[in-house]
């Protein structure tokens, strides 16, 4: 199943507003942060790999950008040290 394909057919349940005007999926920019609507949080960049241990202590690599690493209440130094990924 194409996700993105989905999210077009029932774009009234989506809020579309973080994508480019010209992206490449051509979804529409509706629904401006609308109270109730799903988000796609990455606006359409390719999640590549997504490790959590919980909630609050996760990791993710976006096609084409650095790897994110987050962990609550842990120093940001400690974190880009320390947590390999």
């Amino acid at each position: 199943m194409d996700i993105y394909n989905f999210i077009k057919q029932n774009i009234k349940k989506f809020d579309g507003l973080d994508y480019r005007p010209d992206n490449e999926y051509g979804m529409a920019r509706v629904n401006k942060k609308t109270l109730g609507k799903f988000s796609d949080e990455l606006a359409g960049e390719v999640l590549l790999v997504y490790a959590a241990v919980r909630s609050k202590a996760y990791s993710l690599r976006i096609k084409g950008k650095n790897p994110i690493k987050k962990v609550k209440e842990v120093k940001s130094r400690v974190v880009k040290k320390r947590l390999c990924f």
